[in-house]
Protein backbone atom coordinates (compact mmCIF):
# COMPACT_ATOMS: atom_id res chain seq x y z
CA UNK A 1 0.00 0.00 0.00
CA UNK A 2 1.30 3.44 -0.96
CA UNK A 3 2.09 5.87 1.84
CA UNK A 4 0.63 8.82 -0.10
CA UNK A 5 -1.69 8.71 -3.09
CA UNK A 6 -3.47 11.34 -5.17
CA UNK A 7 -6.40 10.23 -7.28
CA UNK A 8 -7.44 12.74 -9.91
CA UNK A 9 -7.31 15.80 -7.67
CA UNK A 10 -8.16 19.27 -8.99
CA UNK A 11 -7.94 22.50 -7.04
CA UNK A 12 -9.39 25.87 -8.02
CA UNK A 13 -9.52 29.21 -6.24
CA UNK A 14 -12.06 32.06 -6.36
CA UNK A 15 -11.51 32.75 -10.06
CA UNK A 16 -12.77 29.27 -10.87
CA UNK A 17 -9.64 28.43 -12.88
CA UNK A 18 -8.07 25.14 -11.88
CA UNK A 19 -4.64 25.61 -10.33
CA UNK A 20 -4.24 21.83 -10.31
CA UNK A 21 -5.86 19.62 -12.93
CA UNK A 22 -6.51 15.88 -12.49
CA UNK A 23 -3.32 15.11 -10.55
CA UNK A 24 -2.67 11.43 -9.87
CA UNK A 25 0.52 10.08 -8.31
CA UNK A 26 1.77 7.57 -5.78
CA UNK A 27 4.54 8.01 -3.21
CA UNK A 28 5.91 4.85 -1.63
CA UNK A 29 7.43 4.72 1.85
CA UNK A 30 11.14 5.52 1.79
CA UNK A 31 11.10 7.58 -1.42
CA UNK A 32 12.82 10.92 -1.89
CA UNK A 33 10.41 12.19 -4.53
CA UNK A 34 10.58 15.57 -6.27
CA UNK A 35 7.87 17.86 -7.63
CA UNK A 36 9.84 19.65 -10.33
CA UNK A 37 8.47 22.64 -12.18
CA UNK A 38 8.86 26.35 -12.91
CA UNK A 39 7.49 29.06 -10.64
CA UNK A 40 3.70 29.17 -10.80
CA UNK A 41 3.33 25.55 -11.92
CA UNK A 42 1.31 24.57 -8.83
CA UNK A 43 3.99 22.86 -6.71
CA UNK A 44 3.20 24.64 -3.44
CA UNK A 45 -0.55 24.25 -3.95
CA UNK A 46 -0.08 20.52 -4.47
CA UNK A 47 2.03 20.15 -1.32
CA UNK A 48 -0.55 22.07 0.71
CA UNK A 49 -3.30 19.84 -0.65
CA UNK A 50 -1.35 16.73 0.29
CA UNK A 51 -0.89 18.14 3.80
CA UNK A 52 -4.61 18.79 4.22
CA UNK A 53 -4.16 22.56 4.25
CA UNK A 54 -6.24 22.88 1.06
CA UNK A 55 -9.24 20.82 0.05
CA UNK A 56 -9.44 19.55 -3.53
CA UNK A 57 -12.54 20.40 -5.57
CA UNK A 58 -12.34 16.97 -7.16
CA UNK A 59 -10.52 13.75 -6.42
CA UNK A 60 -9.02 12.26 -3.28
CA UNK A 61 -5.79 12.38 -1.30
CA UNK A 62 -5.05 9.23 0.69
CA UNK A 63 -2.49 8.83 3.45
CA UNK A 64 -1.71 5.23 4.41
CA UNK A 65 -4.87 4.19 2.57
CA UNK A 66 -7.21 6.64 4.32
CA UNK A 67 -8.59 9.85 2.90
CA UNK A 68 -6.97 12.95 4.40
CA UNK A 69 -10.40 14.27 5.41
CA UNK A 70 -10.96 11.18 7.58
CA UNK A 71 -7.91 11.80 9.75
CA UNK A 72 -8.20 13.64 13.04
CA UNK A 73 -5.93 16.72 12.89
CA UNK A 74 -3.79 15.57 15.83
CA UNK A 75 -3.23 12.15 14.25
CA UNK A 76 -2.61 13.61 10.80
CA UNK A 77 0.04 16.10 11.92
CA UNK A 78 1.79 13.48 14.00
CA UNK A 79 2.24 11.52 10.75
CA UNK A 80 3.15 14.31 8.32
CA UNK A 81 5.41 17.36 8.53
CA UNK A 82 5.57 20.48 6.38
CA UNK A 83 8.64 22.69 5.96
CA UNK A 84 7.60 26.02 4.45
CA UNK A 85 9.64 27.88 1.85
CA UNK A 86 10.19 30.83 4.18
CA UNK A 87 11.10 29.73 7.73
CA UNK A 88 9.82 33.06 9.04
CA UNK A 89 6.31 31.81 8.18
CA UNK A 90 6.89 28.79 10.44
CA UNK A 91 8.84 30.08 13.44
CA UNK A 92 6.91 32.02 16.07
CA UNK A 93 8.35 31.33 19.55
CA UNK A 94 10.95 33.49 21.29
CA UNK A 95 13.76 30.96 21.45
CA UNK A 96 14.93 27.96 19.46
CA UNK A 97 14.06 25.50 22.23
CA UNK A 98 10.58 26.91 22.71
CA UNK A 99 9.80 26.68 19.02
CA UNK A 100 11.02 23.11 18.55
CA UNK A 101 9.29 21.91 21.73
CA UNK A 102 5.91 23.40 20.77
CA UNK A 103 4.72 20.47 18.66
CA UNK A 104 5.59 17.69 21.13
CA UNK A 105 4.01 19.73 23.93
CA UNK A 106 0.77 19.90 21.94
CA UNK A 107 0.85 16.11 21.66
CA UNK A 108 0.64 15.98 25.46
CA UNK A 109 3.90 14.06 25.80
CA UNK A 110 5.69 13.70 29.14
CA UNK A 111 8.31 16.35 29.92
CA UNK A 112 11.20 13.88 29.60
CA UNK A 113 10.01 12.72 26.16
CA UNK A 114 9.67 16.34 25.02
CA UNK A 115 13.21 17.10 26.17
CA UNK A 116 14.55 13.98 24.44
CA UNK A 117 12.84 14.89 21.17
CA UNK A 118 14.02 18.49 21.41
CA UNK A 119 17.62 17.42 21.94
CA UNK A 120 17.56 14.77 19.20
CA UNK A 121 15.97 17.11 16.63
CA UNK A 122 18.39 19.97 17.29
CA UNK A 123 21.35 17.59 17.18
CA UNK A 124 20.10 16.23 13.87
CA UNK A 125 20.20 19.69 12.28
CA UNK A 126 23.40 20.74 14.09
CA UNK A 127 21.67 23.43 16.16
CA UNK A 128 21.88 21.98 19.68
CA UNK A 129 24.44 24.57 20.75
CA UNK A 130 21.93 27.29 19.77
CA UNK A 131 18.92 25.98 21.70
CA UNK A 132 18.71 29.04 23.99
CA UNK A 133 19.21 31.65 21.27
CA UNK A 134 16.49 34.08 20.29
CA UNK A 135 14.94 33.28 16.91
CA UNK A 136 15.51 36.79 15.57
CA UNK A 137 19.29 36.47 16.04
CA UNK A 138 19.58 33.50 13.67
CA UNK A 139 20.70 33.61 10.06
CA UNK A 140 18.29 32.55 7.33
CA UNK A 141 19.99 29.17 6.99
CA UNK A 142 19.89 28.62 10.75
CA UNK A 143 16.18 29.51 10.82
CA UNK A 144 15.58 26.93 8.10
CA UNK A 145 17.32 24.24 10.17
CA UNK A 146 15.30 25.18 13.27
CA UNK A 147 12.06 25.00 11.27
CA UNK A 148 13.07 21.52 10.14
CA UNK A 149 13.94 20.55 13.72
CA UNK A 150 10.44 21.53 14.79
CA UNK A 151 9.06 19.11 12.22
CA UNK A 152 11.51 16.34 13.19
CA UNK A 153 10.52 16.63 16.85
CA UNK A 154 7.07 15.43 15.82
CA UNK A 155 8.68 12.28 14.33
CA UNK A 156 6.57 12.23 11.14
CA UNK A 157 6.63 9.46 8.56
CA UNK A 158 6.54 11.84 5.60
CA UNK A 159 7.84 15.40 5.26
CA UNK A 160 6.79 17.88 2.58
CA UNK A 161 9.57 20.30 1.65
CA UNK A 162 8.66 23.51 -0.19
CA UNK A 163 11.76 24.88 -1.98
CA UNK A 164 13.95 24.08 1.05
CA UNK A 165 17.19 25.34 -0.56
CA UNK A 166 15.89 28.66 -1.92
CA UNK A 167 17.83 31.64 -0.65
CA UNK A 168 20.75 29.51 0.54
CA UNK A 169 24.34 29.68 -0.68
CA UNK A 170 25.55 26.54 -2.53
CA UNK A 171 27.50 25.11 0.42
CA UNK A 172 24.56 25.49 2.82
CA UNK A 173 22.17 24.04 0.22
CA UNK A 174 24.33 20.91 -0.13
CA UNK A 175 24.51 20.64 3.65
CA UNK A 176 20.71 20.76 3.84
CA UNK A 177 20.39 18.10 1.14
CA UNK A 178 22.82 15.83 2.99
CA UNK A 179 20.74 16.33 6.09
CA UNK A 180 17.69 15.09 4.18
CA UNK A 181 19.64 12.03 3.01
CA UNK A 182 20.53 11.31 6.62
CA UNK A 183 16.88 11.50 7.65
CA UNK A 184 15.92 9.04 4.95
CA UNK A 185 18.65 6.58 5.90
CA UNK A 186 18.64 6.80 9.69
CA UNK A 187 14.93 7.27 10.27
CA UNK A 188 13.34 5.92 7.11
CA UNK A 189 11.51 9.22 6.59
CA UNK A 190 9.74 9.67 3.25
CA UNK A 191 10.41 13.02 1.58
CA UNK A 192 8.49 14.96 -1.08
CA UNK A 193 10.33 18.09 -2.20
CA UNK A 194 9.04 20.87 -4.43
CA UNK A 195 11.71 22.73 -6.41
CA UNK A 196 12.60 24.22 -9.78
CA UNK A 197 16.26 23.19 -9.34
CA UNK A 198 16.89 20.53 -11.98
CA UNK A 199 20.43 19.90 -10.74
CA UNK A 200 19.25 18.93 -7.26
CA UNK A 201 16.54 16.73 -8.77
CA UNK A 202 19.07 14.91 -10.96
CA UNK A 203 21.37 14.27 -8.00
CA UNK A 204 19.00 13.30 -5.20
CA UNK A 205 15.58 12.19 -6.47
CA UNK A 206 14.44 8.59 -6.51
CA UNK A 207 11.43 9.67 -8.56
CA UNK A 208 10.47 12.95 -10.26
CA UNK A 209 7.07 14.41 -11.15
CA UNK A 210 7.32 17.32 -13.60
CA UNK A 211 4.53 19.82 -13.00
CA UNK A 212 3.58 22.45 -15.57
CA UNK A 213 0.51 24.70 -15.53
CA UNK A 214 -1.13 22.54 -12.89
CA UNK A 215 -0.65 19.19 -14.61
CA UNK A 216 1.88 16.38 -14.34
CA UNK A 217 3.43 16.26 -17.80
CA UNK A 218 5.89 13.42 -17.16
CA UNK A 219 7.24 11.35 -14.29
CA UNK A 220 9.78 8.67 -13.54
CA UNK A 221 13.35 8.14 -12.42
CA UNK A 222 15.86 10.89 -13.30
CA UNK A 223 17.33 9.09 -16.36
CA UNK A 224 13.85 8.78 -17.87
CA UNK A 225 12.67 12.31 -17.07
CA UNK A 226 15.83 14.03 -18.30
CA UNK A 227 15.73 12.18 -21.59
CA UNK A 228 12.47 13.98 -22.52
CA UNK A 229 14.00 17.15 -23.91
CA UNK A 230 10.84 18.49 -25.55
CA UNK A 231 8.82 18.10 -22.33
CA UNK A 232 11.49 19.89 -20.31
CA UNK A 233 11.71 22.70 -22.84
CA UNK A 234 7.92 23.14 -22.97
CA UNK A 235 7.88 23.26 -19.14
CA UNK A 236 10.51 26.04 -19.06
CA UNK A 237 13.08 23.68 -17.54
CA UNK A 238 16.58 22.86 -18.70
CA UNK A 239 18.78 19.79 -18.59
CA UNK A 240 20.85 19.44 -15.42
CA UNK A 241 24.38 20.74 -15.98
CA UNK A 242 26.05 17.36 -15.47
CA UNK A 243 23.57 15.47 -17.63
CA UNK A 244 24.01 18.06 -20.39
CA UNK A 245 27.79 17.70 -20.12
CA UNK A 246 27.41 13.96 -20.55
CA UNK A 247 25.16 14.36 -23.62
CA UNK A 248 27.57 16.69 -25.42
CA UNK A 249 30.56 14.48 -24.69
CA UNK A 250 32.24 16.68 -22.09
CA UNK A 251 32.16 13.68 -19.77
CA UNK A 252 33.05 10.13 -20.79
CA UNK A 253 30.48 7.72 -19.36
CA UNK A 254 32.44 4.62 -20.35
CA UNK A 255 35.34 5.93 -18.27
CA UNK A 256 32.90 6.39 -15.39
CA UNK A 257 33.24 10.14 -15.57
CA UNK A 258 29.53 10.98 -15.45
CA UNK A 259 27.36 11.65 -12.40
CA UNK A 260 26.59 8.30 -10.79
CA UNK A 261 24.11 6.79 -8.38
CA UNK A 262 25.62 4.59 -5.67
CA UNK A 263 23.45 1.57 -4.99
CA UNK A 264 24.00 -1.46 -2.79
CA UNK A 265 23.99 0.33 0.55
CA UNK A 266 22.38 -1.50 3.48
CA UNK A 267 18.63 -1.92 3.33
CA UNK A 268 16.36 -0.94 6.19
CA UNK A 269 16.84 1.95 8.57
CA UNK A 270 19.80 3.42 6.71
CA UNK A 271 19.32 2.07 3.25
CA UNK A 272 17.88 4.53 0.74
CA UNK A 273 20.23 4.51 -2.24
CA UNK A 274 20.70 8.18 -3.00
CA UNK A 275 24.41 8.86 -3.08
CA UNK A 276 25.63 10.91 -6.02
CA UNK A 277 28.84 12.63 -7.05
CA UNK A 278 30.70 13.83 -10.11
CA UNK A 279 34.21 13.78 -11.48
CA UNK A 280 36.95 11.32 -12.48
CA UNK A 281 36.43 7.58 -12.16
CA UNK A 282 38.67 7.25 -9.08
CA UNK A 283 36.31 9.48 -7.12
CA UNK A 284 33.48 6.98 -7.33
CA UNK A 285 35.71 4.17 -6.27
CA UNK A 286 36.57 6.15 -3.12
CA UNK A 287 32.86 6.81 -2.57
CA UNK A 288 31.94 3.14 -2.95
CA UNK A 289 34.68 2.08 -0.55
CA UNK A 290 33.72 4.78 1.95
CA UNK A 291 30.07 3.73 2.05
CA UNK A 292 31.06 0.08 2.48
CA UNK A 293 33.51 0.85 5.30
CA UNK A 294 31.09 3.16 7.14
CA UNK A 295 28.29 0.61 6.86
CA UNK A 296 30.49 -2.08 8.38
CA UNK A 297 31.84 0.23 11.07
CA UNK A 298 28.48 1.48 12.34
CA UNK A 299 25.94 -1.13 11.23
CA UNK A 300 27.95 -4.37 11.03
CA UNK A 301 26.68 -4.85 7.47
CA UNK A 302 29.02 -6.14 4.79
CA UNK A 303 28.62 -4.93 1.24
CA UNK A 304 30.19 -7.08 -1.45
CA UNK A 305 29.30 -4.98 -4.48
CA UNK A 306 28.25 -1.38 -5.13
CA UNK A 307 26.56 -0.52 -8.41
CA UNK A 308 27.20 2.83 -10.06
CA UNK A 309 24.43 4.02 -12.36
CA UNK A 310 24.60 7.08 -14.63
CA UNK A 311 21.62 9.33 -15.44
CA UNK A 312 21.86 7.95 -18.98
CA UNK A 313 21.32 4.43 -17.62
CA UNK A 314 24.91 3.09 -17.82
CA UNK A 315 25.67 0.66 -15.00
CA UNK A 316 29.08 -0.15 -13.55
CA UNK A 317 29.72 -2.65 -10.76
CA UNK A 318 32.33 -1.85 -8.12
CA UNK A 319 33.40 -4.97 -6.24
CA UNK A 320 34.48 -4.63 -2.60
CA UNK A 321 37.36 -7.10 -2.48
CA UNK A 322 38.27 -6.85 1.19
CA UNK A 323 36.37 -5.52 4.15
CA UNK A 324 37.45 -5.82 7.78
CA UNK A 325 36.75 -4.13 11.09
CA UNK A 326 38.83 -4.09 14.26
CA UNK A 327 39.11 -1.76 17.26
CA UNK A 328 36.91 1.00 15.89
CA UNK A 329 38.50 0.94 12.42
CA UNK A 330 36.99 -0.44 9.20
CA UNK A 331 39.04 -0.94 6.04
CA UNK A 332 37.58 -1.40 2.57
CA UNK A 333 39.58 -2.43 -0.48
CA UNK A 334 38.01 -1.89 -3.89
CA UNK A 335 39.21 -3.28 -7.20
CA UNK A 336 41.31 -0.99 -9.34
CA UNK A 337 41.48 -0.99 -13.13
CA UNK A 338 44.14 -1.88 -15.69
CA UNK A 339 46.24 1.21 -14.97
CA UNK A 340 45.50 1.73 -11.27
CA UNK A 341 46.11 -0.54 -8.27
CA UNK A 342 43.45 -1.40 -5.73
CA UNK A 343 42.03 1.50 -3.73
CA UNK A 344 41.81 1.40 0.05
CA UNK A 345 39.71 3.48 2.40
CA UNK A 346 39.98 3.56 6.17
CA UNK A 347 36.94 4.58 8.22
CA UNK A 348 37.32 5.07 11.96
CA UNK A 349 35.16 6.24 14.85
CA UNK A 350 37.20 8.61 17.00
CA UNK A 351 36.97 9.52 20.66
CA UNK A 352 36.01 13.04 19.58
CA UNK A 353 32.72 11.76 18.19
CA UNK A 354 33.73 11.90 14.54
CA UNK A 355 33.72 9.56 11.60
CA UNK A 356 37.10 9.89 9.92
CA UNK A 357 37.61 8.74 6.33
CA UNK A 358 41.14 8.42 4.98
CA UNK A 359 41.94 7.21 1.49
CA UNK A 360 45.06 5.29 0.58
CA UNK A 361 46.47 5.15 -2.92
CA UNK A 362 46.61 7.48 -5.91
CA UNK A 363 45.81 11.15 -5.46
CA UNK A 364 42.72 12.72 -7.04
CA UNK A 365 41.11 16.16 -6.98
CA UNK A 366 40.49 17.04 -3.36
CA UNK A 367 37.24 18.99 -3.67
CA UNK A 368 35.54 16.36 -5.84
CA UNK A 369 36.72 13.51 -3.60
CA UNK A 370 35.44 15.36 -0.55
CA UNK A 371 32.02 15.89 -2.18
CA UNK A 372 31.63 12.30 -3.38
CA UNK A 373 32.73 10.73 -0.07
CA UNK A 374 30.56 13.11 1.91
CA UNK A 375 27.57 12.08 -0.21
CA UNK A 376 28.45 8.41 0.11
CA UNK A 377 28.46 8.34 3.91
CA UNK A 378 25.64 10.86 4.49
CA UNK A 379 23.30 9.33 7.02
CA UNK A 380 25.31 6.17 7.68
CA UNK A 381 26.89 7.50 10.87
CA UNK A 382 24.69 7.66 14.00
CA UNK A 383 23.11 10.94 15.08
CA UNK A 384 25.60 13.45 16.41
CA UNK A 385 28.64 11.91 14.69
CA UNK A 386 30.39 14.43 12.46
CA UNK A 387 32.55 13.66 9.44
CA UNK A 388 36.19 14.39 8.77
CA UNK A 389 37.64 13.46 5.40
CA UNK A 390 41.42 13.19 5.30
CA UNK A 391 42.35 14.07 1.77
CA UNK A 392 46.08 13.44 1.90
CA UNK A 393 47.66 10.21 0.73
CA UNK A 394 47.37 7.49 3.39
CA UNK A 395 50.27 5.50 4.76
Amino acid sequence: MALLEARGISVSFISGRNVLEAISLTIEAGEFAFLLGPNGSGKTTLLRTFAGLLKPNQGKVLLAGREISQWKPADLYAKIGFVFQDPNDQLFASTVAQDVAFGPQNLGLPALEIENRLTAALREVDMLDHKDRAIQTLSFGQKRRVALAGVLAMQPEIIFLDEPTSGLDPRTAIRIMHLFLGLARRRGVTLLMATHDVDLASLYATNIYVLDRGQIVTSGAPPSVFSELDVLRDSDLRLPVLVHASRIGALNSQAMETPLTLEGLPAGSNGIHLTRGDGPSDIFVWAAASSAAASLLFHDEKIEKVELRTPAGDIFAIRVDALARENGVARAEVAGNDSTPAFRVVASATNTGRLEIQREGANTGDSLVHQAISDAVAGLAPEGVGLRIMLGRGN
